[in-house]
C-alpha cells in the first residue's frame, strides 16, 4: 500500500484575472477551489495512474471537512485517514494573471499531541508499503517530525520518499530515503550554498547521496531535471509546451516515480516517468492524467552522464 503524509493540506482558491493592478479592486474572469497539499496531490495523481493510496496528515475545521468530503466523493482510489487538528485547514490563494502569484497560509502548528498521533500512524504502516512524507512542518525548532517518522519507517524496513525543502531534511537523510526531490533553489536552501552551474548542482545532489539518500531528482524548471544516484547520472529534457499550471508539478513528479518504481522499471524509466508526470501537470489545467503523462514520456529526451558530466 502507498501512504501519503501531508502535514499541511490546503484548499487552493484559484483565481484568474485578465490584468492585476496592485492597490485596486480587481475582478476575476474565472475561479475555482481545489483540494491541495503536496501529499494529497501525489495521491490524486497516483489515482489517475491507477494506484490506490491512503492519504493521511492533519486536517481541521470546516476546510478540513471539505477536503475529506471531496477526496471521499471524487477520488475512489484514495482512502482518508487524517488526524484532526485544532484549527481550520489553511486556504491558499493562487493568483493567475500575467504572472502566477501564490499566497500560502501557514498551516497547522504540529503540537506534541498531533505529532504523537502522526507517529502512531507511521507505526501502523503495513509491511511492504511505500510512504511519501510531504510538505513543511510548523513545529518547534528542536523538533523534527519527519526525522522521527523516518526513523520508525527505517526500522520497519519500509521505503519512503521525502519532499521537504528545509535544512531539517539533512537530519532525515541518514535513514536512507528512497528519493528526495528538491528543485535547484531548494537544494541551495538545504545545503546553504549558491549553485552557479549545472556541475555545482550535480555536486550538491551528490552531497545528499553521501548523507544517505538513495536517489535524488533536482528540478531545473524549464531546463528539465537531473537524476543522481551512486551508479548513474541522467538529465531529462521534456518537450516544449505552454506553462499553464505549476501547482502540483513537483508532487506529480513523485507520483510518476512511484508509479514506475512499483512497476519494477529501471531507474532511467522511473526518472523519465517522474519528469513526464510533472510536465503533464505543468502543461495542463489539472493534475497529470495517465494519458498526458504517457504522451510526454514518449517525447522526453534522456541524456546519460558520467562522473565528468555529459
Amino acid at each position: 500500500m502507498i501512504y501519503t503524509f501531508t502535514t499541511n493540506p490546503s484548499l487552493d482558491y484559484i483565481v484568474r484575472l485578465a490584468h492585476f493592478v496592485e492597490g485596486r479592486t480587481n475582478r476575476t474572469v474565472h475561479e475555482e477551489i481545489k483540494v491541495g497539499g503536496k501529499g494529497i496531490n501525489t495521491s490524486i495523481v497516483l489515482g489517475n495512474l491507477g494506484i490506490d493510496s491512503i492519504a493521511t496528515g492533519v486536517i481541521g475545521g470546516f476546510t478540513g471537512e471539505h477536503i475529506q468530503q471531496v477526496l471521499t466523493e471524487q477520488y475512489p482510489r484514495i482512502s482518508c485517514d487524517f488526524v484532526r487538528g485544532k484549527r481550520d485547514t489553511r486556504i491558499n490563494v493562487k493568483l493567475k494573471g500575467e504572472q502566477e502569484t501564490e499566497i500560502n497560509g501557514r498551516g497547522e502548528e504540529i503540537s506534541v499531541d498531533i505529532a504523537h498521533a502522526l507517529l502512531a500512524k507511521a507505526e501502523q504502516v503495513a509491511p511492504s508499503s511505500l510512504v511519501c512524507l510531504s510538505g513543511s512542518v510548523e513545529q518547534k525548532e528542536e523538533s523534527n517530525l519527519f526525522r522521527d517518522m523516518a526513523a520508525i519507517l527505517s526500522q520497519k524496513k519500509i521505503e519512503f520518499v521525502v519532499d521537504n525543502s528545509s535544512q531539517k531534511l539533512l537530519e532525515i537523510l541518514p535513514y536512507g530515503p528512497l528519493l528526495v526531490k528538491p528543485n535547484k533553489d531548494e537544494l541551495s536552501q538545504i545545503l546553504g550554498e549558491q549553485f552557479k552551474s549545472e556541475a555545482e548542482i550535480i555536486k550538491g545532489g551528490r552531497q545528499l547521496l553521501d548523507l544517505g539518500a538513495k536517489n535524488v531528482i533536482v528540478s531545473l524548471g524549464a531546463d528539465g531535471a537531473l537524476f543522481i544516484n551512486q551508479s548513474c547520472l541522467y538529465k531529462a529534457t521534456p518537450p516544449n509546451g505552454e506553462l499553464i499550471n505549476s501547482v502540483g508539478a513537483g508532487d506529480s513528479m513523485i507520483a510518476g516515480f512511484i508509479y514506475a518504481f512499483l512497476n519494477e522499471m529501471a531507474v532511467e524509466d522511473c526518472f523519465r516517468h517522474a519528469v513526464a508526470a510533472g510536465t503533464a501537470t505543468a502543461y495542463s489545467e489539472h493534475l497529470a492524467s495517465y494519458e498526458t503523462m504517457k504522451d510526454i514520456y514518449e517525447r522526453t529526451f534522456i541524456q546519460r552522464g558520467d562522473s565528468n558530466g555529459y
